[in-house]
């Protein structure tokens, strides 16, 4: 603590010392700053120093502390160079040096180098003041017409013994009356002090007038610190007799938004006898209006937007402020809203209307649209708003999206206080709505389509959000559809596998030619879906198997077994028609020869003549029911 304390002193004496003019080499010793720091409020102790320069140096350092308005020193301390050099440093005492109340000058005096003594009287000076009034309650231009509590913060060292308050009356130097009674309400503690709040035991009642305040505050060590009275600043109290406003009334007593206006009627008198204040200034509402002979006033108002009436008295020498508030006779018209969907949503994500009617009581009691005014649709569960404005025969029209909102306050939204506002809930109870799934990236299988085989499909099913966007259907159970016609549809048994991500694949046998389709049946949080429908052409495999040749003398024999797959591999029916193909050497061109026919167990034969050398194989050409192949290719050399 110590060090902090003398690190802080000699900065402040270094920074002090920074803004003098510096030394010239003539000037022999220079004090240009010098003060202190009390560090114990309540005892008066404190660390004091002085800054000092010397082109050669000093040695030693000594003050004397003297009172102000006397010239004989009270007390010495001799000082320590703690930061600097000897030409140029700051001199501060080992220890503390008690001060008395008020302020001590400090007196320096330095040895230099060649044991010369310089010295200067009241190069700085310390405040010791263990008590200070910092605040009260004194507010020039307050009016006041009752009691009042004089009120004071003090900040001091220690305990407070007495205060006092005394009220003078402009010019008098006697106080017209004294306040010495006061009770502590608050206490902040701080390092050194305390700051108290102190309040006046009882209220006082003053007659009125004008005063200005003075205080005087000690402390039980005997210290005072006084505020004297300043007649030159404006009146701390000024005390009035109490002006009231009475007989306030409104007529008609209420208003609405059809018949806005009334008449405020009422009187301004002194509060002790009912006395008429005639003659003054009064303001109703904003409007400068001057009081009768009975004190009385009386205006016109319009009263839209629930204005309260409203009369106010600034006060002047004699009397206090006043004010007179009648409760606003402006009522609120009551008003109605009716809500509907167009059509009732029954899916996340789907766009509907809100529609209805917004309708007002008139004073006789009747409905009527109410034109030209904000409806909002504000969904429960995100508190995303819609709005729209009503038309002329009150209707309105606003669109919402169903989906993690599925219940509405629909209201009004007025941009006046005119009209009640009314509200309704839509649906009375929150909507039970369904995802709509979606088909992404299906694959009906392979092509071409071959009957009594089996053949994997695969896809993936996800569902529309209110945004737009989709997201998977957990592990969805998704059917393959079969029709001949596309009208009337079948499910393909199959195999099913899903994944949580929502793809599926289903093995299943190849239909007959037709359309194909997925089909979803829902469940508790989805729609049915069906997947576009696509055309598929399927009929039975065939194959042509060992093809053989034979030449003798250019005639060539190729024969070979024609074979379909109908739950697996059987021979063809007889009379499939088989054709013999040739491709001379170098061509890329096959040119059908000859015919023939299968047995009953497929088999063919057929004898032509080669001519030139080149590549031969048999064809099936395709049927409605058999797709169609070749056999091997054969090279024939006729040489």
């Amino acid at each position: 603590m110590t060090r902090r304390l003398t690190a802080a002193l000699a900065a402040l004496l270094l920074a002090v010392g920074a803004l003098a003019a510096p030394a010239h080499a003539d000037e022999t010793v220079t004090f240009p700053s010098a003060g202190g720091n009390v560090t114990d409020k309540a005892t008066g102790d404190a660390r004091v120093g002085v800054a000092v320069v010397a082109p050669g140096g000093v040695t030693a350092v000594r003050v004397k502390l003297r009172r102000e308005g006397q010239s004989e020193p009270y007390g010495s301390a001799e000082l320590k160079l703690t930061s600097g050099s000897a030409t140029d440093g700051s001199w501060v005492t080992e220890g503390t040096v008690r001060l008395p109340r008020g302020r001590t000058l400090l007196d320096a005096e330095a040895v230099t180098a060649s044991g010369d003594r310089v010295g200067r009287d009241g190069v700085g000076f310390v405040d010791y003041t263990p008590v200070v009034l910092s605040g009260s309650d004194g507010t020039p231009d307050e009016l006041f017409d009752g009691p009042l509590k004089p009120r004071l913060v003090i900040r001091t060292a220690l305990p407070v013994a007495r205060v006092e308050a005394r009220y003078h009356r402009a010019g008098e130097s006697a106080p017209a009356f004294t306040v010495d009674a006061f009770t502590e309400t608050s206490r902040l503690r701080f390092q050194d002090h305390h700051e108290i709040t102190l309040e006046a035991t009882r209220p006082v009642d003053p007659p009125t007038g004008d005063y200005w305040v003075g205080f005087t505050v000690w402390n039980d060590a005997g210290d005072r610190y006084e505020r004297r009275v300043s007649f030159k600043a404006a009146p701390s109290v000024r005390k009035r007799e109490k002006a009231e406003f009475v007989d306030l009334r409104v007529t008609p007593s209420t208003t609405d938004v059809e018949a806005p206006e009334t008449e405020f009627t009422g009187r301004l008198v002194a509060a002790a006898d009912r006395a008429p204040l005639r003659g003054l200034e009064i303001d109703v509402n904003g409007t400068t209006i001057t009081t009768g002979p009975d004190g009385g006033f009386r205006t016109r108002l319009v009263t839209v937007n629930a204005l309260q009436p409203t009369a106010s008295f600034a006060g002047n020498d004699r009397h206090g402020r006043a004010r007179g508030v009648l409760p606003a006779p402006f009522q609120r018209q009551a008003t109605e809203v009716s809500a509907a969907f167009s059509p009732t949503p029954t899916t996340v994500g789907q766009t509907v209307k809100i529609t209805g009617t917004l309708k007002r009581r008139t004073r006789a009691g009747n409905w009527t649209p109410l034109a030209d005014r904000g409806i909002v649709a504000r969904g429960v569960t995100t508190g995303a708003e819609s709005t729209a404005t009503t038309a002329g025969d009150g209707t309105y029209t606003i669109t919402v999206v169903a989906g993690r909102d599925r219940q509405w306050s629909v209201g009004t939204r007025h941009r006046d206080g005119d009209y009640a506002d009314a509200r309704r809930m839509l649906p009375a109870s929150p909507l039970t709505l369904k995802y709509v799934p979606v088909f992404e990236r299906l694959d009906f299988g392979y092509e071409p389509r071959y009957q009594s085989m089996t053949t994997t499909v695969t896809g993936v099913l996800k569902r529309r959000v209110e945004d737009g966007t989709t997201q998977p259907v957990h592990r969805p159970v998704v059917r393959l559809q079969h029709s001949t016609d596309g009208k009337t549809w079948k499910d393909v048994p199959g195999e099913l596998y899903s994944t949580s991500e929502g793809r599926f694949e289903i093995t299943v046998p190849v239909t007959a030619s037709g359309y194909l389709r997925f089909r979803y049946a829902g469940d508790a949080a989805h729609v049915a879906a069906l997947s576009p429908a696509r055309r598929v052409v399927a009929k039975y495999k065939t194959q042509l198997l060992g093809a053989e040749r034979a030449l003798n003398k250019r005639k060539l024999t190729i024969s070979g077994r024609l074979e379909r797959y109908v739950n697996g591999p059987k021979p063809a029916a007889k009379g499939a028609k088989v054709t013999i193909y040739f491709r001379a050497k170098g061509s890329t061109k096959w040119k059908a020869v000859a015919t023939t026919t299968t047995d009953s167990r497929g088999r063919f034969s057929r004898t032509v003549t080669a001519s030139r050398d080149g590549d031969w194989r048999s064809g099936f050409a395709e049927t409605a029911n058999h797709w169609g192949c070749y056999g091997r290719v054969m090279y024939v050399d006729i040489r």
